[in-house]
């Protein structure tokens, strides 16, 4: 397979993924994302949407619709910690949806919005082609996403949302911190619904440092929400008590919670090799060769810790079947 022809495939398949889950979280749209038996990472997908969907902007506004609407529900600060740890975040992007949270007044996004500004340059298009296309021109520019660096026409909050969250495993966590609050009790209760976790592996897993975490076992330990698993030479696992009583109240018989960041930095990583100008010319060998180093150095080692069982057979030969993956519904 060419370098062209293995780009369009990957953007038709992470293009109607985000669609997929940002319907799960119930924006406005058709597709099968409304039954999304697995559970959704807000900050991670946030993240990697500030930087795709600027190729699709009805998608990109739609999503700065819900976070207007939803950003009490998402964690500023684990998605500072997320940004950190992520490859080829688009900060100025992320920056403008900040932005936009605190013009709607949630002011837990200031400093996230106040720390990418542009920065005197030329400001550029915020929305992209997949291919080269004629220069882009607009009639009337948003003032807001000038400040930093973009030309688009002025955003405009249609409210074309659920009036409230869908009650899908998709939508778990967000639910979870509806009740507890958008810190770590959310996310430990969650990761322990699906099975039991050392500290070092909630830590990883939800974001937050490890005090963190250890605070909110404690907490759950006191009014035995949780118990210690002891394993031999392997220190303290914690599991949760009565899961049933949860997956009842909550609505979800089922959870299933990948490790997201790890996914969409794979993807990120693997968008920037395929989408380089100089990739449209390279011979078929010289792409596949390029995709098996870059499975070796950073691919692999993100898709083989990420919780999702088709990943984990994956080689450098068969990394080219990661769209058909995607698209086949086991993710």
């Amino acid at each position: 397979m060419s370098a062209s022809a293995y780009k369009k495939r990957l953007f038709d398949v992470v293009a109607s993924m985000l669609w997929q889950q940002w319907i799960s979280l119930g924006v406005a749209g058709h597709g099968e994302g409304e039954g999304s038996a697995v559970v959704l990472d807000p900050e991670a997908l946030l993240i990697f949407s500030a930087s795709f969907c600027r190729y699709d902007s009805r998608l990109y506004d739609l999503v700065a619709t819900w976070l207007v609407k939803y950003s009490r529900l998402l964690n500023p600060v684990r998605l500072k910690t997320m940004v950190a740890e992520g490859t080829h975040v688009d900060l100025p992007s992320l920056a403008y949806l900040a932005a936009l949270c605190v013009q709607a007044g949630d002011k837990r996004w200031q400093k996230m919005a106040e720390a990418h500004c542009a920065t005197g340059a030329e400001p550029q298009s915020m929305f992209l082609a997949v291919e080269d296309a004629a220069g882009f021109y607009c009639r009337q520019q948003d003032e807001l996403a000038l400040r930093y660096g973009f030309i688009r026409p002025p955003f405009e909050n249609r409210n074309k949302i659920c009036r409230r969250l869908p009650l899908t495993p998709a939508t778990l966590l967000l639910r979870a911190r509806g009740w507890v609050g958008s810190t770590a009790r959310a996310e430990v209760i969650v990761l322990l619904l699906q099975s039991a976790a050392t500290i070092q592996q909630l830590s990883a897993r939800s974001g937050f440092v490890r005090s963190a975490v250890k605070s909110v076992l404690d907490e759950f330990m006191l009014t035995d929400i949780v118990s210690p698993v002891k394993l031999d030479g392997r220190g303290t696992s914690y599991t949760l008590n009565d899961k049933k009583h949860f997956r009842e109240l909550w609505e979800c018989p089922h959870v299933h919670f990948p490790c997201w960041k790890e996914i969409f930095n794979a993807l990120a990583d693997l968008w920037q090799l395929v989408s380089s100008p100089a990739f449209a010319v390279v011979s078929q060998e010289t792409f596949h060769g390029e995709l098996r180093r870059l499975f070796r150095a950073r691919l692999r080692p993100r898709l083989l810790n990420c919780g999702v069982n088709v990943f984990e057979s994956l080689t450098e030969s068969s990394i080219i079947r990661l769209p058909e993956l995607f698209r086949s519904g086991e993710v």
